[in-house]
């Protein structure tokens, strides 16, 4: 009958250690946040609207600002739960431009409108940077 070798208990409990290391290693993610998007605003020329923002303060080494998205989300009053919620603009989900037209989402004139906007960069997503309140008439 062949036996295999029985290691040390120092060994062992070597081998076990640089096995746990590894696996902790390989299992850390760094946690780079993303920067935010800044000066938000809303312009406005006969009545179409254009929600605009700035690029976050970013050196040209910084990993990622070149795969940089945003994407915006308006302040809806839902009626059913008497609440507001955010909801996604789909038409502003991911975009690489700095700007938003919003037009269609502020129909309502004398309403207050809200919106606010996140940097991503993959599945990582920046704090979001909220808009004045915004009333088209």
């Amino acid at each position: 009958m062949f036996r295999t070798p029985r290691l040390s208990l120092t060994m062992e409990m070597m081998v076990l250690a640089v096995g746990v290391l590894s696996y902790v290693a390989s299992a850390t993610v760094p946690n780079v946040q993303v920067p935010a998007p800044r000066n938000l605003r809303v312009s406005s020329y006969n009545l179409e609207h254009v929600l605009q923002w700035d690029s976050p303060n970013t050196s040209t080494s910084w990993d990622g600002a070149n795969t940089m998205t945003y994407s915006v989300k308006q302040l809806v009053f839902n009626e059913d739960a008497l609440e507001d919620r955010w909801e996604e603009l789909p038409h502003c989900a991911h975009v690489r431009v700095n700007q938003c037209q919003v037009t269609n989402t502020t129909y309502a004139v004398y309403d207050t409108h809200h919106f606010k906007v996140f940097a991503e960069i993959g599945n990582r997503t920046s704090f979001s940077v909220e808009s004045f309140k915004f009333v088209p008439y």
